[in-house]
């Protein structure tokens, strides 16, 4: 769901039990006057008709139930009366994560890697690899030997694009829909930086890798041995 309507942002992807509250923020502080409409999982199906008007804790009820049964790619939109004229103020959209088993890796790592393809399609994920910090022989053991870490991998690995996709990591673990992901190390304007749980505050500095592409950490194992060999 987006923060605002006609703006796909980033956070598109909002697990259900903190979508309904994100949704409420969007649709403000009134408390009634509003109306709703939904159409099938398919964009050739025309909206229904405008439902309402309806006060504010019955339509999110409603849209509440309505997702529980819609099929993925099923939209719903939410608004009020502008100039005798109904205006959508918000959009939601389901979607049925396509999980894509890495095989070996926190249950966490899994999840981002599911929410990534979602939201960038054709990107490259690696989960689990037997291997040393960055690959680097006697650095210590990275991570993925122990299956609890991510790597994300958007636009054939690039500055620019990887900037986007480590700015949607850092503003989805901030909303709590990478759950208990302790450390994201990405780029900003062609710039390194770390980012740890709870804040995900800014930390400049990291592997040049990251220029390229997104870490995400669940367990931070500092070097100890795996015994993955």
């Amino acid at each position: 769901m987006s923060k605002k309507y006609g703006d796909p942002g980033p956070d598109l992807l909002r697990p259900r039990d903190n979508a309904k509250g994100q949704l409420a923020d969007v649709m403000g502080s009134a408390v009634e006057g509003f109306h709703y409409r939904v159409n099938p999982p398919t964009d050739k199906t025309p909206w229904s008709g405008w439902r309402g008007p309806f006060k504010r804790g019955e339509v999110l009820r409603r849209i509440d139930e309505w997702q529980g049964k819609a099929g993925n790619g099923a939209k719903a939109q939410i608004g009020r009366k502008s100039g005798g004229k109904i205006e959508p103020k918000a959009e939601v959209l389901t979607v049925d994560v396509r999980e894509v088993a890495l095989g070996g890796v926190h249950a966490g790592a899994e999840m981002v890697a599911d929410l990534f393809r979602e939201q960038f399609p054709g990107s490259a994920i690696g989960g689990f690899s037997c291997r040393e910090y960055n690959g680097v022989p006697g650095s210590g053991w990275s991570d993925h030997a122990w299956g609890d870490a991510v790597d994300l991998t958007k636009g054939g690995g690039s500055p620019g694009p990887n900037d986007v996709a480590t700015d949607w990591c850092v503003r989805m673990a901030k909303a709590g829909c990478f759950g208990t992901a302790a450390q994201i190390i990405g780029s900003s304007k062609g710039a390194v930086y770390c980012y740890y749980k709870p804040a995900y505050a800014a930390n400049k500095g990291g592997p040049i890798s990251h220029l390229t592409h997104v870490h995400v950490s669940y367990v931070q194992h500092y070097g100890a041995n795996p015994r993955c060999r």
